[in-house]
């Protein structure tokens, strides 16, 4: 899990293709890849860091800036990995395998129309 701008919001920045061979590195080995775009996501451009260099991370958390400035945040990735989330008609699986992922702004629907707002604006 890394800052894809580099440390310190790119005051520390990566050597260039760095992203890519680290891509490739973990697609070989069968490693999850994730990007903390909580700064850079939308900012740096409407797909984030990932969008401008065109690599794609198996997973991406993004904070307030998804949520249109509101609280709030979310996790997004490979349907896989993310359906390790999810509740099922399985009792045995939401209590002994789901992925808890308990947040006091989930599903919040003002935070998520709050983001659908900016996303929109940002076109």
């Amino acid at each position: 899990m890394l800052e894809p701008s580099g440390a310190s919001w790119a005051s520390i920045p990566l050597p260039d293709g760095f992203l890519h061979r680290l891509r490739e590195i973990t697609q070989r080995y069968d490693t999850v890849l994730i990007f903390d775009e909580v700064i850079t996501g939308f900012r740096w451009s409407p797909g984030g860091v990932q969008g401008l260099l065109g690599i794609r991370p198996d997973l991406t958390t993004m904070a307030k800036i998804m949520a249109g400035g509101l609280p709030g945040g979310a996790v997004g990735g490979r349907a896989d990995i993310l359906a390790l989330l999810e509740f099922r008609d399985d009792p045995a699986w939401n209590q002994e395998r789901r992925v808890q992922h308990p947040g006091t702004f989930n599903a919040n629907p003002l935070s998520a129309a709050a983001g659908c707002a900016c996303l929109q604006n940002r076109r």
